[in-house]
């Protein structure tokens, strides 16, 4: 997970959220809405490629649906998730961290890659990034 200050221009990470089949990272998540106070949250979609969906997309569409049930007033938006550990661990290595860092580093600096780029979309098009949850 990531984060990014009320002007939207640097990201940071915050923690990682394992998956948990028992609904523990939901309820992790929601704990984190509340400390937070997001207006918005971008979940990363795993895709191909190609641009088309992987086995991880429906099961990252479920969670996000769980997600917003337990926090309706705040907008989820799926957006592209493509290359984004690829990036996290090319900017990890020119940071001078190890090639073994954690899984859990890795994924938040993807997760601020994702939020980076969302952020850079909107300031060039002016449009959300991704999809709105409720659109799919």
């Amino acid at each position: 997970m990531a984060r990014c200050d009320q002007n939207a221009t640097l990201a940071v990470p915050v923690t990682t959220i394992a998956a948990d089949k028992y609904g523990g990272d939901i309820d992790d998540a929601e704990d984190l809405v509340e400390q937070y106070a997001p207006m918005e949250i971008l979940i990363g979609l795993p895709l191909h490629l190609n641009g088309k969906e992987s086995a991880s997309s429906e099961y990252v569409r479920q969670w996000a649906n769980k997600l917003a049930q337990r926090v309706p007033n705040v907008r989820i938006r799926l957006v592209d998730e493509r290359l984004t550990t690829v990036s996290a661990q090319r900017d990890l290595h020119e940071s001078g961290r190890s090639q073994r860092t954690s899984r859990q580093i890795i994924d938040q600096q993807a997760a601020v890659c994702i939020l980076e780029t969302a952020l850079e979309t909107e300031r060039l098009t002016g449009k959300p990034p991704g999809r709105a949850l409720r659109d799919l």
